[in-house]
C-alpha cells in the first residue's frame, strides 16, 4: 500500500505518509530524552528538536533535488519515505542534531557535484563544495574521510583539472581557518580530533539486537546488488548520481572504521539511511508483485522499529 502511494500520483498522500513518519520519529526521539516526558532538559530538548526539524528538511531537499534533475518523478515520494523510516529506527545519542546536519550537508555536497555536469567550469560553486565539506567535518570531525568524496565527483563530472583539485581546498581551509579564529577571539579551548582505529566486533551468539542489525544490513546489501544490475541502463548523469552515492557509503564507512573509538553501527545506519534511500528506488522497482513490494516495505518497517526499541 505505501509502495503503491509513494509510486502514485497522488503525491499529497505520499507527503502526509513523510509527516507522519516525521512525527512519529520526533515523539519517539523526545519520549526517550525526557524519560517518558517526566524530566525535562532544555538543552537536549532544544537539540532533538533542531535535529528532528533537518530530518524532516533533508527528507524533502532529497525529494526536490532528485525530481530536479529528473531523477524521480515528480509525484515519487518514495525515496523521502524510506528515509523517514530509516530515520524512525535510531534512537538518541550523542551527536543526534550534528548528525543530521551533517547528512543534510552532504546531500546539498551531492547536488553541488551533479549539477555540475555538462557544466562549463564553475569555479564558485566548486569552491562552495569545499566550504560544504569543511562545514561537515567541523560538525562532525570523525566524519574526515568524506573529503575524498570531492574528488571523485568531480572526477565523474568534469574534466579534472588542478583547479578543480585546489579550489575545494580553499573552501575547505576557509572554514577551519574560521573556526579556528572564532574559538580564539571568544578564548574558547578547541579540542583536536584524535584518529582512532576501530573495527566491527563479530560474536557467534548474536543477541536480539545483533541480529536485528544484520537484517538490516542483508536489505542494505540487497538494495546495492539491485542498483548494480540497473545502473548501466541508466542515462549518464542518473550513473554518475548513484556512482557519487556509492563511493559516499565506501567513504561513510571508512570513516567509522578508521576515526572513530568505537565502531558504532547504529550511527552507521543512520548515515547510510540517504545513500539507502536512493538506492531503494531501484529495489524496489524490481520487485513486480504488488504484495511482495510492501511486505519487503513491512518488515523492513518493522526491523526499524524493534532496532529503535531493541
Amino acid at each position: 500500500m505505501i509502495i503503491k502511494i509513494a509510486n502514485g500520483t497522488n503525491s499529497i498522500v505520499g507527503y502526509l505518509v513523510i509527516f507522519i513518519l516525521w512525527l512519529l520519529s520526533g515523539v519517539a526521539a523526545i519520549y526517550e530524552i525526557s524519560h517518558g516526558f517526566l524530566l525535562w532538559n532544555i538543552v537536549p530538548l532544544l537539540k532533538v528538536v533542531i535535529g528532528e526539524i533537518f530530518i524532516l528538511i533533508t527528507g524533502l531537499a532529497l525529494l526536490y533535488f532528485l525530481a530536479r534533475h529528473k531523477f524521480i518523478g515528480m509525484s515519487n515520494t518514495l525515496p523521502a519515505i524510506i528515509y523517514m523510516v530509516f530515520c524512525v529506527g535510531i534512537s538518541v545519542s550523542e551527536g543526534f542534531m550534528e548528525h543530521h546536519i551533517s547528512v543534510f550537508m552532504l546531500l546539498l555536497v551531492s547536488e553541488r557535484l551533479v549539477s555540475l555536469h555538462n557544466a562549463t567550469h564553475n569555479y564558485l560553486k566548486v569552491f562552495g563544495i569545499g566550504l560544504l565539506l569543511g562545514g561537515l567535518i567541523m560538525i562532525s570531525p570523525s566524519l574526515i574521510g568524506l573529503l575524498f568524496i570531492y574528488l571523485i565527483g568531480l572526477a565523474l563530472v568534469t574534466t579534472f583539472g588542478w583547479r578543480d583539485f585546489i579550489i575545494p581546498l580553499f573552501g575547505i581551509g576557509s572554514v577551519v581557518l574560521f573556526y579556528f579564529t572564532i574559538a580564539y577571539l571568544l578564548d574558547r579551548e578547541v579540542v583536536i580530533y584524535h584518529f582512532n582505529f576501530s573495527y566491527p566486533k563479530f560474536n557467534l551468539g548474536l543477541t536480539f539486537h545483533e541480529i536485528i542489525l544484520t537484517s538490516i544490513s542483508i536489505f542494505e546489501f540487497l538494495f546495492l546488488v539491485k542498483l548494480f544490475a540497473a545502473i548501466e541502463k541508466k542515462n549518464i548523469k542518473s550513473r554518475i548520481h548513484y556512482w557519487i552515492w556509492i563511493w559516499a557509503t565506501i567513504f561513510l564507512f571508512i570513516s567509522f572504521l578508521f576515526f572513530q573509538e568505537e565502531f558504532e553501527k547504529e550511527k552507521l545506519i543512520l548515515f547510510l539511511a540517504m545513500p539507502m534511500a536512493i538506492f531503494s528506488t531501484e529495489f524496489f522497482i524490481s520487485i513486480k508483485r504488488v504484495f511482495l513490494r510492501e511486505l519487503a516495505f513491512v518488515i523492513l518497517s518493522i526491523l526499524l522499529i524493534f532496532l529503535r526499541i531493541s
